[in-house]
């Protein structure tokens, strides 16, 4: 039995407002924050944690992420941005 998960970033501002394009770690920029998410290397499966996190630096282009807040959605699908 193999166990397959992926982890994936998305952007998301001050406001919590996100967009639904995912990044893996070296597509992440600097002093940008990010939702993460687990997912199933396909994406038919995504588990929004809440955990928002930013790249502080790099080590040998390796991302360091800070913790910046935790985030409370409402739905378990995409969260929606209320613009």
């Amino acid at each position: 039995m193999s166990c397959q998960t992926m982890i994936a970033f998305g952007e998301c501002d001050q406001r919590n407002t996100v967009r639904q394009e995912l990044f893996c770690l070296d597509g992440l920029r600097k002093g940008v924050d990010y939702y993460l998410v687990v997912s199933s290397p396909s994406g038919t499966y995504r588990h929004f944690t809440g955990e928002v996190v930013r790249v502080a630096s790099r080590l040998r282009h390796v991302p360091l992420l800070r913790f910046m807040r935790r985030v409370e959605w409402q739905t378990p699908a995409w969260p929606v941005s209320e613009n």
